[in-house]
């Protein structure tokens, strides 16, 4: 589920994939357990479905594979579409969910990464306005359905190509649909939360320490909602903290700490020894 599959139709699932090539949910090919030396027969349910017993079929291996490929096909039905391409880029990257019909909208982070935008419209629509009220971005979209999940719980997340200058411009993201509409504003070094911060101290400063044998980041949650912490030799995410005072068991080396005011990013390097 995690690499965008739904269910095979056997076994009575939820949220089934309705592309899902064979109509009794079996792999339809055969398969090699090389490990084993066993041939798996065309009659065997695919792991994304609920019948015993299970192998992987073509259809959901290479679904997984384009999924978790570098170079992933990229398509929007609005005028972005135009400047995009698969290239590594600036983007702004927005995510949330929408559980039982509420909408949520996280902190928006500006990364380097390959474009991710929406592969169809739908009843959702991601709109960035500037403060003089200009639109600077307006998406529609239809999240994907997040499966075995308790109640209905459907998830998003974009990476949007936009110019440094474009980002800087926006006062305000916002979700909206189905009558419902959650919205992300930024919260800079000039915010009210100046009054928490330490005397003499930035409120968009972090302070760096250790606690045992993990590293702890603490800093002002008002200047600050959300931070992504990342290995700086991998790029891999370490965490998305927030709450103002966070501790990483086993980080150690340097990290690239995203700092995001809600919706724009400042990027500070330390060393976590």
């Amino acid at each position: 589920h995690n690499w965008g599959r739904n269910h095979a139709p056997c076994g009575n699932p939820s949220g089934v994939d309705t592309q899902y090539p064979q109509p009794d949910g079996s792999i339809g090919n055969y398969g090699l357990d090389v490990a084993a030396g066993v041939v798996k027969t065309p009659l065997m349910g695919d792991i994304m479905g609920y019948c015993d017993p299970k192998w992987i079929g073509s259809y959901t291996y290479t679904a997984a594979m384009n999924y978790l490929s570098p170079v992933a096909p990229i398509t929007a039905a609005s005028a972005l579409s135009a400047s995009t391409s698969e290239a590594v880029q600036p983007t702004l990257l927005v995510w949330g969910h929408i559980r039982n019909g509420e909408i949520a909208l996280e902190p928006a982070f500006q990364v380097t990464t390959r474009p991710k935008l929406p592969q169809r419209a739908g009843p959702y629509t991601l709109e960035a306005t500037a403060a003089d009220g200009t639109s600077l971005l307006n998406l529609a979209f239809e999240p994907d359905e997040v499966a075995d999940a308790p109640g209905n719980h459907k998830n998003f997340v974009f990476a949007v190509p936009l110019a440094t200058a474009s980002i800087e411009r926006i006062a305000s993201l916002r979700v909206r649909g189905q009558g419902r509409q959650a919205m992300m504003s930024t919260r800079g070094a000039g915010a009210a939360g100046n009054s928490q911060a330490s005397a003499g101290a930035r409120a968009d400063s972090v302070q760096v320490g250790r606690a045992g044998g993990s590293a702890r980041l603490r800093w002002n949650s008002r200047a600050i909602p959300m931070i992504m912490v990342r290995d700086v030799a991998t790029g891999e995410v370490l965490s998305l903290a927030r709450g103002g005072d966070v501790t990483l068991p086993g980080v150690r080396g340097e990290v690239e700490l995203v700092l995001s005011d809600g919706i724009r990013s400042r990027v500070k390097r330390v060393s976590l020894r």
